[in-house]
């Protein structure tokens, strides 16, 4: 793993998976920071049952079997690792951004803010290197 910072928040990020884990409250700060309201673009997270067949991961902190979670809106096609005694959450490849996609009561002005900040995301945590 490797700790990088983006907008003032420090992100664990897997050069090997291309994952990225948030501590608790990093998705919100994420939000925040982009000028957007954390209280009207939230993340709005809900378990995934039977919807996926996804092994379980590890919390990165405390090791526990962390719990499937989907965010509303996607109709489970982003299935997310969130941890209840840590409170963070896992993100593999490109996950954040669909799930920043998915983003609750957000319009006008503020989805522009959200495609710029996944744009950003998805271009910093592709694992692509630039080849110029």
């Amino acid at each position: 793993m490797v700790v990088f910072e983006f907008r003032e928040i420090e992100l664990d990020y897997c050069d090997e998976c291309l994952g990225v884990w948030f501590d608790d409250g990093e998705v919100e700060l994420l939000i925040e920071s982009a000028g957007l309201d954390p209280r009207e673009a939230k993340l709005d997270l809900e378990p995934a049952g039977e919807r996926t067949s996804e092994a379980p991961r590890p919390c990165p902190l405390c090791r526990k079997k962390m719990e499937k979670v989907t965010p509303a809106g996607t109709e489970g096609r982003v299935i997310l690792d969130r941890c209840h005694k840590a409170g963070g959450i896992w993100f593999d490849s490109k996950e954040i951004v669909e799930a920043l996609r998915s983003l609750s009561e957000v319009s006008g002005e503020q989805k522009e803010t959200v495609r710029i900040l996944t744009e950003f995301l998805n271009d910093t945590l592709s694992g692509e290197k630039d080849r110029s």
